[in-house]
């Protein structure tokens, strides 16, 4: 029985994080002294250049494992998020045995290293004296540092035609706000509309030149848009229409009609102040 080791994600945007999350997968072979292990992500797209767990599986395949256990990196594990990824590749590998361990939140552990953390907080700087580096360093985060302008230059952010507001709000995210960012910006850089070379989507893809100021289009997350009932929220601007229920299978409808045709999507839209199909 040859086995090996995934230890998994949900997703992490953050540098830093996602070189820790590697570091701590190869800490983790090495303690085990043998079965070899892989950081890998859960939602595909989510992190650039990184293992999802379907590739990290089909890798360990094809080195010879016919046994691999699958490790949380989280202290929770949502069911419908952590099961369903890994029975699927159970069904799609039924030479493979795949097992799928618990979350450290079961683990007493936990609470000794949350007592840890507890005890050395009080040598850290209270929060209303805390600078942006202060917390920088806290989270354990490398710095940031700020282009410089010339004293007669002004910045400049790459010409758009128009901007997409993406809500994150808790709700938003609840509903798939996540999986509609990542699907939008993926399908603008694909159909050549980005403004310029994106930095996100699937590993691999070819990239295309940026659009042409008057067809590019801008995305940017955002905090809550509101109303919440509409969830997933977004906005256009110039024209300043709001989109609800704006899932993944509804971006090639909203990329099309909206953002490269000019057009709104009647059943989808709205203005602050009126109703569904009060945009345009």
């Amino acid at each position: 029985m040859s086995r090996a080791v995934v230890l998994l994600r949900v997703g992490d945007r953050n540098v830093k994080a996602r070189q820790r999350f590697r570091q701590t997968a190869a800490r983790l072979e090495a303690r085990l002294g043998g079965p070899p292990v892989l950081a890998a992500y859960i939602v595909a797209g989510t992190v650039p250049n990184e293992l999802t767990l379907t590739r990290a599986v089909e890798q360990l395949v094809a080195g010879g494992a016919d046994e691999i256990a699958v490790v949380p990196y989280e202290v929770e594990w949502p069911i419908y998020d952590g099961t369903d990824p890994v029975q699927e590749l159970a069904e799609a590998y039924p030479q493979v045995r795949l097992h799928l361990g618990q979350p450290l939140g079961v683990d007493g552990d936990v609470v000794d290293a949350l007592a840890n953390r507890y005890a050395a907080s009080w040598s850290l700087p209270d929060l209303a004296s805390a600078t942006v580096d202060d917390l920088v360093v806290i989270a354990a985060q490398p710095p940031i540092a700020q282009p410089r302008l010339r004293p007669d230059e002004a910045p400049q952010l790459p010409a758009h035609g128009a901007h997409v507001l993406v809500c994150v709000g808790r709700i938003c995210q609840q509903t798939g706000s996540a999986e509609v960012y990542d699907t939008l910006t993926d399908l603008l850089d694909e159909r050549g509309l980005s403004p310029e070379p994106a930095m996100h989507g699937l590993m691999g893809r070819q990239r295309k030149a940026p659009a042409p100021a008057s067809r590019a289009v801008k995305v940017t997350r955002t905090k809550c848009l509101q109303p919440c009932a509409g969830a997933p929220v977004a906005c256009v601007y110039p024209a300043g229409d709001f989109y609800w229920g704006l899932t993944p299978d509804l971006v090639p409808r909203f990329v099309d009609e909206v953002l490269a045709g000019g057009g709104a999507l009647p059943d989808h839209a709205f203005r602050p102040g009126g109703g569904a199909g009060g945009a345009r």
